[in-house]
């Protein structure tokens, strides 16, 4: 193992002093960061460390991996600027550790612009903003990816050299821990996988061998879930005798084994099934209708498809083309397999868009024209990506500017109307004025707080308090009660902004 770590050091500081590579890089990831990481904004789920971290609520889903690095790191309350920062360092690294892999990997066939190319691609893709702005997790994310990396990276070290048991342990250790953090990380370890074997096949290496190393590197993944399962059979187990499980909001469950969709009549499934599948399909097709990362990813993949097609009736060999078309599949996995689409396992699409871009590169750069006319277009696409990122960080800035301001109001209101320091907030109705440009609703914070966790506004209550208030929350029981009292009330009366009860601030957000 030592050997391999001095081996990708030394590839790594190749990239890191050459200013050919990492001024490029930089200024990309600078372009792409720099609005997120200077102007803050606050979340759905920004403020809930209190649950996550300090509580269970993440012990719960099984992410002891996550539970263990935010406490470590002391991560505890929301951390603007630095934790952002730390997760943009982290993008950059993990593309510098994949472009060292892949010249290596190639014997030195990719050259440095082509790292270039790659990273920037990597670092830039649009899809980033899907994780970046949820502080709870996006470490988490970037580092579980990183592992899973390292993990292959290792295996493929390994087999293709010394063959040492004590690695496959380590990598299998490695992808737990991995696995721990954030599962859909497994999708990124495929995709990685199926890029190694494409450019052992380009290298012509022996098919039997390759064979040999996918099953071990298969097997790797399949006692790495195993132990993330165990390790999370045990947590629950631990949580449920210390009296402190909480119920697991992670969406992290696979529809085909859901108990509760099983125990149903099958002509009620069935219907389900239909509902599942449509509304994919919609999400599928809309996002490659509407969604600019989405169309590039799907336009790559037919082109690079096409040329392998051809290559692959010229050669008589598909073996890469088999190789590409399951890296693409792979992609897929977790969206068949749970009928959703999940942000957290686009971190693949990202590592298969640079790749595919890569490739495209590589095909042309011995025609000169062609070259010239792929460099601009591929130039063009790392500025558009770069100043598509910078902007959806701008409008997620603008919708928690929104929210602070109806925050400020809602207090001022309460403040100024009312004698409200002994009496919990209880909030009715929907805000309804916070829009993207395309009129489609954003996730409003207040919104989702109204009834996040299964409570009564307490993340509501939550966010306004941060503004500077100290506003008290009700509880479940008594939420119900206060309602009754609501419903009860004038229509005139229900059409205040802000209406006090004897024991209760009713907060219309109708009105705001």
């Amino acid at each position: 193992m030592k050997k391999i770590i001095e081996e990708y050091k030394s590839e790594i500081k190749k990239l890191i002093i050459n200013p050919k590579y990492i001024v490029p890089v930089i200024f990309v990831a600078i372009l792409s960061y720099g609005f997120a990481i200077t102007h803050y904004s606050i979340g759905v789920d920004d403020l809930c460390f209190d649950r996550y971290v300090s509580g269970t609520y993440i012990l719960s889903a099984k992410r002891w991996g996550t539970w263990l690095l935010y406490n470590i790191l002391n991560i505890k309350e929301f951390t603007p600027f630095w934790l952002e920062f730390v997760v943009s360092t982290f993008m950059v690294i993990i593309a510098i550790v994949l472009s060292a892999f892949l010249k290596r990997q190639s014997k030195d066939k990719i050259n440095i612009w082509e790292c270039v190319i790659f990273s920037s691609i990597f670092i830039s893709n649009p899809i980033i903003n899907h994780f970046f702005i949820y502080q709870s997790t996006n470490l988490a994310v970037v580092i579980s990816n990183l592992l899973m990396i390292i993990a292959l990276i290792l295996i493929m070290e390994n087999y293709f050299g010394d063959r040492k048991i004590k690695i496959y342990i380590i990598s299998i250790i490695f992808i737990t821990l991995a696995l721990s953090m954030y599962e859909s990380c497994a999708q990124t370890y495929l995709v990685l996988l199926f890029i190694s074997i494409f450019i052992k096949l380009v290298n012509e290496e022996e098919e039997k061998g390759i064979f040999k190393f996918f099953c071990i590197s298969i097997g790797c993944l399949i006692f790495g879930i195993l132990g993330y399962a165990i390790t999370g059979k045990i947590t629950l187990l631990i949580l449920k005798q210390l009296g402190i499980k909480k119920p697991n909001f992670a969406s992290a469950e696979i529809i085909s084994i859901d108990k509760r969709i099983l125990s149903l009549p099958k002509d009620t499934r069935i219907i389900i099934w239909k509902k599942y599948l449509s509304a994919l399909i919609f999400d599928v097709m809309n996002g490659i209708r509407n969604y600019y990362p989405v169309k590039v990813l799907v336009l790559s993949s037919i082109i690079v498809l096409i040329v392998e097609v051809i290559k692959s009736y010229k050669t008589k060999k598909d073996g890469r083309l088999w190789t590409i078309e399951l890296m693409i599949f792979s992609n897929l996995i977790l969206i068949i397999i749970q009928i959703k689409i999940m942000y957290r396992i686009e971190f693949s699409w990202i590592l298969t868009t640079a790749f595919l871009i890569l490739y495209l590169y590589k095909i042309v750069e011995n025609r000169k024209t062609l070259k010239y006319v792929v460099n601009i277009i591929i130039i063009f696409l790392i500025i558009f990506q770069t100043k598509n990122l910078n902007q959806i960080f701008y409008k997620e800035y603008i919708r928690f500017e929104k929210e602070k301001n109806v925050a400020t109001e809602i207090a001022t209101d309460i403040t100024k109307n009312t004698n409200y320091e002994n009496k919990p907030i209880v909030y009715v109705n929907t805000l309804k004025n916070i829009k993207q440009d395309n009129n489609e609703d954003i996730k409003s914070i207040i919104n989702c707080g109204k009834d996040a966790f299964n409570e009564c506004g307490i993340e509501t209550t939550k966010f306004i308090n941060h503004m500077g208030y100290n506003f008290l929350v009700t509880t479940k029981s008594k939420y119900k009660e206060m309602l009754n009292q609501y419903e009860l009330l004038d229509d005139e009366t229900k059409n205040k902004n802000i209406i006090e009860l004897e024991d209760c601030i009713i907060v219309n957000l109708d009105k705001y």
